[in-house]
């Protein structure tokens, strides 16, 4: 009797396992089959392909390196040497297709593109300068001055011309805040101090300077009248730039080149 008892529940659970698994087994059957008639959502989607030309309106000559693309979606393109495109997949219904390219103006285009129809387009864009905004040398580079998050303060050589003074030190005097520019005497050939950090315990307190990309730690030769414009970098991120010479803040100088046009003669003293 005891043995009996003790072997039923083992019974029992063989017999659960086997039905359990006569009833699973038609089910997964299903279940897969009919996950291998479902197509995806793509396949479904109608598409359309959209080809077209950009050219020049001027010169009606095809324009090579012009980004086409669908607006709202990912799809785009750019155009072949002949000016051509092409852009496939495109989902069927009313959309936008706009040409871009620098030195340009943006067209845009608007298309209706049907289930598995091609739709031709054509582009004729017109040159157009673009407006720069005020650049401002930083480093070995130049950014817009909208861009700029440091403590940059550019002067002009226009500005300090009515100034007349001996040395390029003396032109910046009074022009950029926080930036002190002293003389012990007054007396001429004397050393100008300047001073964009304050004085440190720790190495030369001047400033670096980069006079046309070449870097010196002296600017007297210079003749104020050669100055173009002067740009002040003046908190530490110079240093990520110049290194440890840069410690005491930087200023970029850029001196007159040549420019087109008719000769001037300037006489000043």
């Amino acid at each position: 009797m005891n043995e009996a008892c003790l072997t039923l529940p083992a019974l029992w659970r063989a017999a659960l396992m086997i039905m359990a698994r006569r009833l699973l087994l038609p089910l997964a059957g299903a279940f897969f089959c009919a996950a291998a008639s479902l197509t995806p959502l793509s396949a479904q989607q109608p598409t359309g392909t959209i080809t077209g030309q950009v050219i020049d309106s001027a010169t009606r000559q095809p324009l090579a390196g012009v980004n086409v693309v669908v607006e709202g979606t990912r799809l785009g393109t750019v155009t072949r040497d002949d000016g051509t495109f092409t852009i496939s997949g495109v989902p069927a219904g009313t959309h936008t297709i706009r040409a871009r390219r620098i030195g340009y103006g943006s067209v845009p285009l608007i298309v209706n593109v049907a289930d598995g129809s091609t739709v031709s387009v054509a582009f004729a864009l017109e040159k157009r300068a673009a407006v720069l905004d005020q650049v401002v040398v930083v480093g070995y580079t130049t950014q817009k001055k909208s861009s700029i998050t440091g403590a940059v303060a550019k002067v002009d050589a226009a500005d300090v011309e009515s100034r007349r003074v001996a040395d390029v030190a003396q032109a910046l005097q009074g022009q950029v805040a926080g930036l002190q520019v002293t003389q012990s005497t007054g007396a001429p050939g004397e050393e100008i101090s300047i001073r964009i950090r304050g004085e440190g315990t720790i190495g030369n307190n001047s400033p670096l300077f980069i006079i046309d990309g070449v870097p010196s730690r002296d600017i007297s030769f210079l003749n104020p009248e050669d100055v173009q414009s002067y740009t002040v970098l003046k908190d530490a991120s110079a240093a990520s730039i110049y290194g440890s010479r840069a410690s005491a803040g930087v200023i970029v100088i850029t001196t007159k080149t040549g420019e087109k046009g008719k000769s001037n003669l300037n006489i000043s003293y």
